[in-house]
This record gives C-alpha cells, structure tokens and sequence, in this order.
C-alpha cells in the first residue's frame, strides 16, 4: 500500500468513483444511537454561535441541518447523522441587532439519527471518548488537540506490545518517533486556540492480545488514521486561515507517514496470525471501509467550514474513490 501515492490520486479524481450509493446510506462505527425528534425554541446566542462557528454570512443564510445539530448537542450532548426532516423560522418581529443573548429569536423543529460520538483518527486500546462540544473552530481544534495527544498514548501502547511481541525494532522505532510527532501535532493544534489547556486523556487498563491489537491497527490504524491523513491534507490546502494551513501542511506529512506505518503492521500482524484470525481481522477492515464514506460526510457536516473540508456529499464521494482504492 503507498498511501501518500492514494491521497494524490485521489484529490485529483482519477480513482473510478463507481456508483457512491454508499453516500446515501445511513452513516454508523459502532457508537450509541437513536432516532430523535426536536420542537426547540432557538436563542439569539445559539443565533450568533452559528454564525461565527459555521461561517454564515447571516441569520437568513443558516441552514436547517445545522439549527438542528446544534441544539440536538445541547439537548443530549450527541452529534446528528440524517436529518431526515426539517423546518427552522426566525420570528421576523425580533430585531437580532438588539436581541439578548437568552431571547427567543426563533424555532426549529426536526427529527433524524443521532449517534453518540464522531470516529476518527487513532485512539490507544481503553481509550475513553471525550465528549466535549465541537460546533465552532475553538471547540472543533480543541477536540483535534484531543485526538493528537490520544495518539501519543496509540503509538507508545503499540510500541510498548510490538517490542513485548519481538517485532522488528525497525517498527518498534517507527511506532516511537511517530508518539513524538503526535506530540508536537498537540501542541501545534493547541497553539491555534489561544487560552485552551493541554488535554486531560482517560484509558482503561488493557490486556496484551495480538488479535485485539491487530484488529485495532487494521481498522483505527488503516482506515480511520489513513483517512485522518487524508484530511490533514485538505486542511492545509483549503482551510482559510493561514496559520491553520501553515500547521496542518506539517501534520499532513506526518500523518501520511504515520498512515504508512499503520498499513506495514498490517503485513506484519497478517504473518503472525492464525489463518482464523488474520480472516477476522481482514473482514472488521473491509467493514470498517464500507463504512467510511458515510463517516467522512457526517465528519465533513461537523466541521467549520473555514477549516477547508469539502462539502459532506463531496466528502462522502472522496471516501469512496479512496476506500476503493485501501480495499485494492
């Protein structure tokens, strides 16, 4: 697999895109779920949050989608997947100029899915989610600053069992080096949002099992991490900030190497399993590949779109031409 030769291809669209009817799918990676229904009043604050968290020119430009998301969070502390109906209006005898932050602006009623948390990136075996909202650039970095420290804690687990294993010291380095550049992701990510503090990570104790470790990596590592990678690279080409591309183009190089390295345990994991185990391991990453291009649109709908991620349909179909080409 030649994973910085996969993210060229395919953002210059030449992988076949193939039908995309994944992207019409209904987007799930094993978290809690629901069908919800909302009747809300929305504030002037939640007004005003939106539009400087979303990047909408005004009140009369927000979409429905995202009024609904928004106080879906606020009411349950989950993210959305379909909204499947929607209808948001602003009370037009409210002048928001001079509206309160608690006033009542206007209300929105919707109902769809809704999913305990985002999947993305590498977390350690134990790992425990973090929660926290994510809706407006500060949170939405503040989270990524969470997932860069949590793959510190990925990369020095793995090469802690790698080494109890007697794998190659080679991988056992690369495993290493690559907890040190998570480190600096960290603290590059963090310099973004002025005034956020280091992230408070939680892990539960684990077990050595190859098989649990190999089924981790083929999925967090080959699939989740890759596509990271992959929007590392959007990032520091669309985001609008230059200080936010200026740190993503450096991520960026490492998380294709890092992606690399996911996919090179993938042989040696493959060598050292069972012919049993290395079919399980083979069938939780082609599942976690179907699966991905509806996480990557529902991924693409919950970040700024200053950030630089395309569109979630768009998103959607990305993943699909680069699933395709990880599963061949």
């Amino acid at each position: 697999m030649d994973v910085q030769r996969l993210v060229l291809l395919t953002l210059a669209g030449s992988l076949s895109a193939g039908s995309l009817t994944s992207c019409t799918s209904v987007w799930n990676c094993n978290p809690g779920s629901e069908t919800f229904k909302l009747d809300e009043d929305v504030t002037a604050a939640t007004i005003d949050e939106i539009i400087e968290g979303w990047s909408y020119e005004d009140a009369e430009s927000i979409d429905c989608s995202t009024v609904c998301s928004v106080k879906y969070r606020e009411a349950k502390g989950w993210e959305t997947g379909n909204v499947k109906a929607c209808d948001f209006e602003l009370d037009e005898t409210v002048d928001l100029d001079a509206a309160e932050d608690d006033d009542v602006v206007g209300h929105v009623t919707c109902k769809g899915d809704g999913y305990e948390y985002m999947c993305e990136g590498r977390r350690p075996l134990g790992h425990v989610e973090d929660e926290g909202p994510r809706d407006s650039r500060a949170a939405y970095l503040s989270r990524c600053a969470h997932l860069e420290a949590a793959s510190v804690q990925a990369f020095l687990q793995l090469a802690g069992q790698l080494q109890r294993w007697g794998a190659p010291s080679a991988l056992v380095e690369r495993c290493r080096a690559a907890g040190r550049d998570e480190a600096r992701h960290t603290a590059a990510v963090l310099s973004l949002v002025p005034g956020v503090s280091a992230p408070v990570l939680s892990q539960e104790a684990i077990e050595d099992d190859l098989l649990q470790s190999a089924l981790h990596n083929a999925t967090e590592g080959c699939v989740h991490e890759t596509w990271a990678a992959m929007g590392a690279v959007m990032k520091a080409k669309g985001a609008h900030d230059p200080a936010v591309r200026a740190v993503y183009r450096d991520i960026a190089v490492d998380e294709i190497r890092h992606a690399q390295l996911a996919w090179d345990l993938h042989d040696w994991f493959g060598a050292m399993l069972s012919d049993e185990d290395r079919a399980t391991v083979q069938a939780a990453q082609a599942a976690a590949l179907a699966r991905l291009p509806q996480l990557a649109g529902r991924q693409a709908a919950m970040v700024p779109a200053e950030l630089g991620l395309p569109e979630p349909r768009v998103a959607c179909a990305m993943a699909e031409r680069f699933a395709q080409g990880l599963a061949a």
